[in-house]
């Protein structure tokens, strides 16, 4: 394995050490102490503190900004033991950023499988959840559904919400383990209790797609609902869908409206987009479309 140690960039580059001179003193705001004192801390060892000097690179908080010496601060971060860091460097290598960024030697998904098998090892749940989900790719040369599979299960016992969303999704599609809708539904159901907003998705539209009772929806449009109100675009898209039709609720094309507006403009999700420019121009009042469930209106 090639360890992220061997790759060396320019030493000023590579190390933390001299980032204090880099911040310029005619931005003496409170953003730049933040940053100054990030460098400090960096210089002794702290590997959290280097993450976040990375990040003020790459942005351009309180200095210009400069990527190529982020990155360099960024691998170090890593090196010393900042597991977000790593998981943001395998972004990096899996985006094919890391050698514009400076890394010659960036083995790209390579790179990037070996950094995630590290975090994982090394107790990182999220890193364990992004080498599940490169095996659990078809495109990937390591795919490997089984293992993603079980992968995605030990994250999920263990509280990562977000690998039980990708465990149902291989569940759901048969992917490494044996279809089973139940189960699936379990899964989603967990991540939504859990808080995250794809699981509720994903359950709704899983109990719609199995669902062969066309007056009972099962809770779908509540979970649709959740999911919206906790800024899921899809779900918003969804539950325009739904309302737009007068499926299992009442059909409501202004309400059709916020949501496809609000999945069009806030998700960029262009199929809400145009769904909302095909409804009249001229749309009958709202029977009465919940507060709670409205979104901020958008020009049309």
């Amino acid at each position: 394995m090639a360890t992220l140690s061997r790759i060396v960039f320019v030493v000023a580059v590579a190390l933390c050490v001299g980032c204090y001179g880099d911040f310029r003193s005619e931005l003496p705001n409170t953003a730049t102490r933040e940053v100054k004192r990030w460098a400090r801390k960096c210089d002794k060892g702290d590997p959290y503190a280097c993450n976040n000097l990375s990040v003020a690179y790459f942005e351009g908080i309180g200095m210009l900004p400069n990527p190529g010496r982020g990155f360099g601060i960024l691998r170090h971060a890593c090196d010393i033991g900042a597991d977000l860091a790593c998981r943001r460097m395998a972004e990096f290598h899996l985006q094919g950023r890391a050698s514009e960024l400076g890394d010659q030697l960036s083995a790209g998904h390579e790179e990037a499988r070996e950094i995630y098998a590290q975090g994982c090892t090394g107790g990182d749940l999220w890193a364990c959840a992004g080498h599940a989900r490169m095996l659990s790719d078809p495109e990937s040369r390591y795919y490997d559904p089984p293992r993603a599979v079980g992968m995605f299960a030990d994250v999920c016992s263990r509280g990562l919400a977000i690998g039980c969303v990708e465990l149902g999704k291989l569940i759901e599609a048969g992917q490494g383990t044996e279809r089973d809708v139940t189960r699936a539904l379990e899964s989603y159901g967990s991540a939504c209790l859990s808080g995250v907003m794809q699981g509720c998705r994903h359950e709704a539209l899983l109990l719609l797609s199995v669902n062969l009772d066309p007056t009972r929806d099962f809770g779908a449009v509540e979970l649709l609902q959740r999911a919206c109100l906790g800024d899921d675009m899809e779900a918003c898209f969804e539950l325009g869908l739904l309302t737009a039709a007068g499926r299992f609720t009442e059909q409501d094309l202004q309400y059709a409206d916020i949501l496809f507006g609000r999945a069009c403009t806030r998700g960029a999700i262009v199929e809400a987009c145009t769904a909302r420019d095909s409804l009249p121009d001229e749309l009958p009042d709202s029977p009465s479309a919940p507060e709670e469930n409205a979104a901020p209106s958008t020009p049309r």
